[in-house]
């Protein structure tokens, strides 16, 4: 996949630490009454937590290699798709064997490395006991994914949702891990209806 550039992990966190500060600081400084002051302080506290943790998040990964970035993002790549194309799997109740399949040829030919199907029947268990919280993952951990490996990770998933002749009952469920991966709906819309006749 081509390297696309993609936003330093706790640039979010370091925006909104300033802007916390920005607010909190000079209300500490300028009120005399003790409600605001108590208030400002519990802000300038949020603001100094949240850009230690942005702060962190940042220099850790910018000071990282070129080879270590690319690992990174590899690592959450690879995490993206194993979860998106399981969760699409899993989604009308039943993992199959062809499913199984197409898991394991996807994710060696976009990371060549082998998945075990036994590690695929551990995810499906979880994935089937409550998809919203892998949902919820991928989009917490998507902006650290490249954009043409999110499409790359859609795309798949939306291939396999049209090998399995049931893309209608399954498209809600692709929206919205669409929605976590962000990708444009234009795309989404444009990829279901190479499908959908």
């Amino acid at each position: 996949m081509r390297n696309e550039k993609i936003k330093s992990p706790g640039l979010s966190a370091l925006l909104v630490g300033v802007v916390l500060g920005i607010v909190s600081v000079p209300t500490m400084l300028m009120s005399t009454d003790p409600n605001l002051l108590r208030k400002a302080l519990v802000l300038a506290i949020a603001a100094f937590f949240v850009l230690s943790v942005g702060a962190i998040q940042f220099l850790s990964y910018s000071l990282r290699s070129e080879k270590s970035k690319q690992a990174y993002r590899e690592k959450w790549a690879s995490r993206a798709l194993f979860h998106s194309l399981v969760l699409v799997a899993v989604s009308d109740g039943e993992l199959n064997a062809e499913d199984v399949d197409y898991i394991s040829k996807v994710y060696k030919k976009s990371f060549y490395k082998d998945v075990e199907k036994k590690e695929i029947n551990k995810i499906a268990k979880q994935i089937y006991s409550d998809p919203n919280v892998f949902l919820k993952d991928i989009k917490l951990y998507s902006n650290r994914i490249e954009p043409l490996m999110r499409e790359h990770i859609i795309k798949s998933c939306i291939r396999l949702a049209a090998e399995r002749k049931d893309m209608s009952d399954l498209h809600a469920g692709l929206k919205k891990l669409s929605r976590s991966l962000r990708i444009k709906s234009d795309f989404f819309n444009a990829e279901v209806s190479r499908y959908v006749p």
